[in-house]
């Protein structure tokens, strides 16, 4: 868990403190809320799938993998993809 969550939990005078500063600031409020849409309107399913495909290819080009392991993770990947378009396409057909 990264460590600014469990302090969040474990200060709970410093969450209440945020909180009050939120409650109190409407255009603090708007803010977030216009960053948070931003951010959620980045989580597309062609656009997860692209930074999971970006990720293998980290993994695999570093060297290190033989060609045996690359051609594994570009199955892998590829069987990700395949997942993640069929759940998709169930989802909103």
């Amino acid at each position: 868990m990264p460590p600014g969550i469990r302090q969040a939990i474990a200060d709970t005078d410093h969450l209440v403190e945020l909180l009050n500063k939120l409650w109190g600031n409407a255009d603090l409020r708007n803010e977030y809320a216009r960053k948070g849409r931003e951010f959620a309107e980045t989580m597309t399913w062609d656009g997860c799938a692209e930074r999971w495909l970006a990720l293998i290819g980290e993994m695999t080009d570093g060297g290190a993998a033989t060609s045996t392991g690359t051609e594994r993770m570009e199955a892998i990947a590829s069987s990700t993809v395949s997942a993640v378009v069929a759940i998709k396409d169930h989802m909103h057909p």
